[in-house]
């Protein structure tokens, strides 16, 4: 497992590790003086209930935390590995093993329903039904418009005719060539003072 990891990962990794181990400590320590406590000979005192509930809720606490860093530990780990095989790992129980035990087994299972099933999709794979083909109606307007034909005279007196196309009817030409000016556009830069109380 440790050689798909790369670097970041297996560092987080190692401290999450060391963090679990502390953990587990700290529970060892809760237990014991839990059984101390309880092996007391005679009637435990109303000291000794309180005590013993205290110590019962600070094992709790500790045994979710360490719970949910061997979950997060999972997930960190999960992001490495192959994603075809994610669930099996996550489905595993907790327990001395972070993926469960028989890791192994359940990894070769999966492969080999992963096999199957590929099989069974691609035997049972059907061609693509052909789409149906949308008929196209003609329009009495389906033809384009015909060629105009337009009548005009130059200045200079002749006269021609322009048959309409895509392009547009030549330009007249006057003697006297108006120069046209672009308006001038301003930009105007508006500067407010918010003043907040």
């Amino acid at each position: 497992m440790w050689g798909s990891l790369w670097n970041p990962q297996s560092t987080r990794d190692a401290r999450l590790i060391s963090l679990q181990t502390q953990i587990g400590a700290c529970l060892s320590i809760t237990g014991k003086a839990l059984t101390l406590l309880l092996n007391k000979e005679g009637q435990a005192e109303t000291g000794d209930r309180q005590l013993i509930e205290l110590l019962s809720d600070a094992g709790r606490l500790l045994a979710d935390v360490h719970h949910s860093e061997s979950i997060s530990r999972r997930k960190l780990l999960g992001f490495g590995l192959n994603k075809k095989f994610k669930t099996t790992l996550e489905e595993a129980p907790l327990g001395e093993w972070l993926f469960g035990e028989n890791l192994e087994e359940r990894l070769k299972t999966a492969k080999v329903i992963e096999r199957s099933s590929s099989e069974l999709k691609a035997s049972t794979s059907r061609p693509l039904a052909k789409q149906p083909t949308r008929k196209v109606f003609k329009t009495l307007n389906s033809h384009r418009p015909s060629h105009r034909q337009y009548k005009a005279s130059r200045q200079d007196g002749q006269k021609y005719t322009y048959q309409g196309g895509r392009s547009a009817p030549p330009r007249l030409r006057s003697p006297y060539r108006k120069l046209q000016t672009k308006p001038r556009r301003y930009h105007y830069i508006v500067y407010v003072n918010l003043q907040v109380d």
